[in-house]
């Protein structure tokens, strides 16, 4: 299996790139984007040929782990226009599903990091910090921070 490494001084969750696979300037990193990559891959798997489920492992591995490895830092742009910075339920949720997805069917025959179930939990628990105290309504970003106008 092929090894993905990010490019030096660039974040795994960097949300947007130029057509040379460099960094798009002023773009945000954001934490929702792989594991829903990942989740579409695992919907997909039936129809992929042999190269490309290889492709499509590689690349859900490398997710998986750096989910796993980093699913605490979870600040990160929200918002309809990506103008708010927080603590995002999308995001949470998205690597949540594809956590417990990878748990359930991992239809890629992904490996489990070690630290996986502290994560997998982790990320449930910060999930339920959301929701307001009479459980009707959840707060989309926690610790908001608004950017410039």
């Amino acid at each position: 299996m092929a090894t993905i490494a990010a490019s030096p001084g660039v974040d795994f969750f960097r949300a947007c790139f130029n057509i040379d696979g460099t960094p798009r300037a002023g773009w945000s990193d954001q934490k929702d984007g792989p594991a829903l990559q990942s989740l579409a891959f695992a919907a997909a798997w039936p129809y992929l040929d042999t190269p490309t489920q290889a492709v499509a492992t590689t690349v859900a591995q490398r997710t998986l782990e750096q989910i796993v490895a980093s699913w605490q830092d979870d600040t990160n742009k929200a918002g309809p226009w990506e103008d708010i910075e927080g603590k995002s339920f999308f995001a949470r949720a998205a690597q949540l599903r594809f956590l417990d997805d990878t748990d359930t069917t991992n239809p890629m025959g992904l490996t489990l990091p070690a630290a996986f179930t502290a994560a997998r939990d982790g990320l449930r628990a910060a999930l339920q910090t959301h929701w307001l105290p009479d459980k009707k309504l959840y707060q989309s970003i926690l610790d908001p921070v608004v950017g410039d106008p």
